[in-house]
Protein backbone atom coordinates (compact mmCIF):
# COMPACT_ATOMS: atom_id res chain seq x y z
CA UNK A 1 0.00 0.00 0.00
CA UNK A 2 2.56 2.28 0.92
CA UNK A 3 5.06 1.82 -2.47
CA UNK A 4 1.83 2.33 -4.20
CA UNK A 5 0.86 5.81 -2.18
CA UNK A 6 4.93 6.82 -3.08
CA UNK A 7 4.44 5.57 -7.06
CA UNK A 8 1.01 7.85 -7.12
CA UNK A 9 3.31 10.42 -5.36
CA UNK A 10 6.26 10.21 -7.94
CA UNK A 11 3.54 10.02 -10.80
CA UNK A 12 1.76 13.05 -9.53
CA UNK A 13 5.17 14.78 -9.10
CA UNK A 14 6.09 14.40 -12.47
CA UNK A 15 2.85 15.63 -13.68
CA UNK A 16 2.97 18.93 -11.90
CA UNK A 17 6.18 19.54 -13.37
CA UNK A 18 5.00 18.60 -17.12
CA UNK A 19 2.48 21.12 -15.83
CA UNK A 20 4.29 23.18 -14.39
CA UNK A 21 6.57 23.34 -17.50
CA UNK A 22 3.69 23.75 -20.15
CA UNK A 23 2.52 26.96 -17.73
CA UNK A 24 5.55 28.31 -17.94
CA UNK A 25 5.63 28.12 -21.79
CA UNK A 26 2.49 29.16 -22.15
CA UNK A 27 3.48 32.45 -20.03
CA UNK A 28 6.27 33.30 -22.42
CA UNK A 29 3.82 32.50 -25.38
CA UNK A 30 1.14 34.77 -24.01
CA UNK A 31 4.17 37.72 -23.08
CA UNK A 32 4.82 37.26 -26.81
CA UNK A 33 1.73 37.47 -28.05
CA UNK A 34 0.66 40.39 -26.24
CA UNK A 35 3.83 42.49 -27.62
CA UNK A 36 2.85 41.47 -31.51
CA UNK A 37 -0.87 42.37 -30.33
CA UNK A 38 0.47 46.14 -28.79
CA UNK A 39 2.54 46.34 -31.59
CA UNK A 40 -0.86 45.73 -34.63
CA UNK A 41 -2.82 47.95 -32.71
CA UNK A 42 0.45 50.81 -32.63
CA UNK A 43 -0.06 49.95 -36.35
CA UNK A 44 -3.69 50.56 -36.97
CA UNK A 45 -3.68 53.41 -34.78
CA UNK A 46 -1.11 54.86 -37.33
CA UNK A 47 -3.22 53.27 -40.30
CA UNK A 48 -6.37 55.10 -38.51
CA UNK A 49 -4.46 58.43 -38.52
CA UNK A 50 -3.28 58.15 -42.28
CA UNK A 51 -6.91 57.39 -43.48
CA UNK A 52 -7.98 60.43 -41.54
CA UNK A 53 -5.16 62.68 -43.12
CA UNK A 54 -6.13 60.98 -46.69
CA UNK A 55 -9.50 61.53 -46.32
CA UNK A 56 -9.12 65.28 -45.46
CA UNK A 57 -6.97 65.59 -48.83
CA UNK A 58 -9.57 64.03 -51.33
CA UNK A 59 -12.13 66.25 -50.08
CA UNK A 60 -9.95 69.24 -50.59
CA UNK A 61 -9.12 67.84 -54.02
CA UNK A 62 -12.67 67.30 -54.58
CA UNK A 63 -13.48 70.52 -53.84
CA UNK A 64 -10.54 71.91 -55.81
CA UNK A 65 -11.27 69.95 -58.73
CA UNK A 66 -15.20 71.25 -58.28
CA UNK A 67 -13.71 75.41 -58.33
CA UNK A 68 -11.14 74.18 -61.05
CA UNK A 69 -14.60 72.59 -63.13
CA UNK A 70 -16.44 75.99 -62.49
CA UNK A 71 -13.91 78.04 -63.80
CA UNK A 72 -13.69 76.03 -67.12
CA UNK A 73 -17.25 76.01 -67.41
CA UNK A 74 -16.89 79.68 -67.35
CA UNK A 75 -14.23 80.46 -69.45
CA UNK A 76 -16.15 78.05 -72.29
CA UNK A 77 -19.19 80.20 -71.45
CA UNK A 78 -17.69 83.05 -71.92
CA UNK A 79 -15.92 82.02 -74.80
CA UNK A 80 -18.92 80.75 -76.31
CA UNK A 81 -21.26 83.43 -75.74
CA UNK A 82 -18.40 86.24 -76.81
CA UNK A 83 -17.68 83.83 -80.06
CA UNK A 84 -13.95 83.68 -79.25
CA UNK A 85 -12.03 81.14 -80.17
CA UNK A 86 -8.45 79.78 -78.63
CA UNK A 87 -6.01 79.10 -80.64
CA UNK A 88 -2.07 78.16 -79.17
CA UNK A 89 0.67 76.37 -80.19
CA UNK A 90 1.74 72.94 -79.93
CA UNK A 91 2.28 71.47 -77.01
CA UNK A 92 6.06 72.57 -75.60
CA UNK A 93 6.66 74.97 -78.67
CA UNK A 94 7.30 77.52 -76.07
CA UNK A 95 9.88 75.93 -74.12
CA UNK A 96 10.28 76.69 -70.49
CA UNK A 97 9.31 80.99 -71.03
CA UNK A 98 6.10 81.32 -72.72
CA UNK A 99 6.87 85.55 -72.44
CA UNK A 100 10.44 84.94 -73.32
CA UNK A 101 9.15 83.29 -76.91
CA UNK A 102 6.32 85.78 -77.29
CA UNK A 103 8.75 88.49 -77.24
CA UNK A 104 11.17 86.84 -79.65
CA UNK A 105 7.97 86.33 -81.85
CA UNK A 106 6.57 89.49 -82.02
CA UNK A 107 10.50 90.82 -82.98
CA UNK A 108 11.11 88.67 -85.70
CA UNK A 109 7.18 88.72 -87.15
CA UNK A 110 5.98 91.96 -86.24
CA UNK A 111 8.26 95.20 -87.69
CA UNK A 112 9.43 96.30 -84.44
CA UNK A 113 8.69 100.21 -85.80
CA UNK A 114 5.14 99.05 -85.57
CA UNK A 115 5.10 98.58 -82.08
CA UNK A 116 4.47 101.32 -79.62
CA UNK A 117 7.19 102.20 -77.55
CA UNK A 118 5.00 101.61 -74.85
CA UNK A 119 4.37 97.91 -75.65
CA UNK A 120 5.18 96.10 -72.79
CA UNK A 121 4.01 92.12 -72.40
CA UNK A 122 1.81 91.18 -69.33
CA UNK A 123 0.03 88.02 -68.10
CA UNK A 124 -3.61 88.06 -67.68
CA UNK A 125 -5.39 86.67 -65.21
CA UNK A 126 -8.92 85.78 -64.48
CA UNK A 127 -10.84 88.15 -61.92
CA UNK A 128 -12.96 86.39 -59.69
CA UNK A 129 -16.63 87.70 -60.27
Amino acid sequence: MLAAIGDTKSALQQDINVVSIVLGLLQTNHHKLAVRVKDVETVVGELHLDHLALTRQVTNLSDTVRTLEHCADAAEGRNSHNNVRTVGLPEGTEGGDVVSYLEHWLQTEVDPSQLLPFFVLEHAYMMPA
